[in-house]
């Protein structure tokens, strides 16, 4: 049984989702309205019950999907988790007084809270939420 420990330091719910998607390799999607700062420090905690630890104080919904005994995907939400619309994308974020392991220097793409908001605008003004990888691809095509 893989344990989980996460420090949020009042980051943002995606961007701490963002980590726990990257560790896990379980597919996370989000309501985007709730979206808020995570506080709750979790030390070795089984993963349902440090994703259920940390959402509680925010007082949101969450569903989470086994396929056997494992999870494999984990929705958060208000009242229908047909509100959960947004795939957080997994990635690992430094602190600014830490340097990024050997061999994963700048090349290493690192989603960031400015491109969950840029994903958030595309999908007001287009209706469409692409990641940002996405977006850059069918940028290159036209």
């Amino acid at each position: 049984m893989k344990l989980l420990s996460i420090k949020p330091e009042g980051r943002l719910l995606s961007e701490i989702l963002s980590e726990v998607s990257a560790k896990t390799g379980i597919d996370i999607y989000i309501n985007p309205a709730l979206d808020k700062k995570v506080f709750v420090n979790i030390e070795s905690q089984p993963i349902e019950k440090a994703i259920k630890r940390m959402i509680k104080p925010l007082n949101i919904n969450n569903a989470i999907i086994f396929q056997g005994n494992s999870i494999i995907a984990v929705k958060i939400f208000e009242k229908s988790g047909a509100e959960a619309t947004i795939k957080i994308i997994p990635s690992v974020t430094y602190s600014e007084t830490t340097s990024p392991p050997i061999g994963q220097g700048s090349d290493k793409k690192i989603q960031t809270t400015s491109d969950f908001e840029n994903m958030m605008e595309r999908k007001k003004t287009t209706g469409i939420a692409e990641s940002p990888g996405q977006t850059e691809a069918s940028e290159e095509r036209e």
